[in-house]
Formats: C-alpha cells, structure tokens, sequence
C-alpha cells in the first residue's frame, strides 16, 4: 500500500495506536503488537512506516523478515541483531547452543536499549520456523521493563498459520496489542488512487511511454 506524507493511505487510526505504543515505550514500558490480515491488505507498509516514525523518534530500529520455505532457523533474526549490535551479534556464538544463544539477544536489546528506545519489526510471521518463535517470546519477556518494542506481522488466514504460530499467538500475554487490518474505506481508496497517480504524472513522458508507435499515456490527477 503506498504511502503518503503521513503515511500508509487510510490508516490513520493504527498509526496512532502505534504511536501511543511508542509513547509507552519510551517510558520504559516494553511494548508488543501484532499486526494482522490478508495479503496484500498493507500489513508491511504499516510495519514499514512504524519503524520510520521510531526512527524520526530517536529509536534504534531494526526490520527483518521471515521466508517462505527452505529458510534456515532464525531466519529473521541475525538482520534485527546486526542492526542493533554491530556485524556479529548474538549468532557469533551459536554454536554454544540455544540457552547461550538467546541470552546473548537478550543482552544486545538490553545494551541497545541502555542507549536510547528500541524498535523491532518482524513481518510475515506466518513463515516463521519454531526457533524464530520461540526466540521471539524468550525477548518480549526478557525486555520486561525496558524501552522495547516489537511489532509482528502475520497474514490472518488459519491455513497459512502452522500449529506453532497457533500455539505462539494463543501464548501471547494480554496486554499485546493486537491490529487487525481490513480493507480501507471508499475515501480513503480515492485517496489511494490520486496519490498513485500523482506520482506516475510526474514521470518523464518518455517512462511513462508504451512500446511501439502508441503515444504517450495522459493521466488525470
């Protein structure tokens, strides 16, 4: 979904609840959301623009994304963990085993966040492998009372969920914020439209030119 000045189209009422999350965490409140909904509903781009505002705030912010087959354990995680704590991270000492392992995050997102707030968005948790899960609940609990935040996306579909997501997201505490995203209203799907094509107006001619002898396309703003 694209985005405009104050972010993703019709979806001013999530990113305020994003916003007095980040509030929260600022205050030392650690802090999780899960964002929800079908593909391609916008789920990224909400993401996407919540670590942009956590940045424009002084976070430290990190984004990583599962895969959807054939990934390795912990797919997401050694990217969030580079971004927050140099090239190596917590995975320099895997081969010491999980407890060791994740003891190791968990001191990266406490020394990070001895700095200033941080943020942690990880998308499309549907593909996620149980290691990534199981790291992703030792953190939220580890950062208890610590400016941390972390932010999942996942599709709401229950035949893309495998039964350790189901389980994780059943296991969520309640104080998690849950955002569930439907479609956007008709205003804001116009909105949608002009800011598209705004932007492909102000192409060149030439990029906006079809092959062969058609002229250049015009379009209304």
């Amino acid at each position: 979904m694209p985005l405009v000045e104050d972010g993703p189209v019709g979806r001013s009422g999530e990113l305020a609840r994003i916003e007095a999350l980040l509030d929260r965490v600022a205050k030392d409140h650690a802090s999780v959301v899960v964002v929800a909904g079908e593909a391609g509903v916008g789920k990224s781009t909400l993401l996407e623009a919540a670590v942009d505002r956590a940045a424009q705030r002084g976070f430290a912010v990190a984004l990583g994304r599962c895969a959807p087959s054939q990934s390795p354990p912990y797919w997401p995680w050694p990217r969030v963990f580079r971004a927050l704590c140099g090239s190596t991270g917590p995975f320099a000492i895997a081969s010491k085993g999980r407890a060791a392992l994740f003891a190791a995050g968990a001191d990266c997102l406490e020394q990070a966040s001895a700095e200033r707030p941080v943020f942690i968005a990880v998308d499309d948790l549907q593909w996620a492998d149980e290691s990534s899960l199981a790291l992703a609940s030792y953190l939220a609990a580890a950062g208890a009372g610590l400016p941390i935040g972390l932010a999942f996306g996942v599709r709401d579909d229950a035949g893309e969920r495998s039964p350790p997501l189901t389980s994780w997201l059943a296991e969520l505490p309640a104080d998690v914020v849950h955002l569930s995203l439907g479609g956007i209203d008709r205003s804001a799907a116009f909105d949608l439209v002009r800011s598209v094509l705004g932007r492909v107006s102000r192409l060149p001619s030439r990029s906006r030119r079809g092959s062969g002898r058609s002229s250049p396309a015009t379009w209304p703003v």
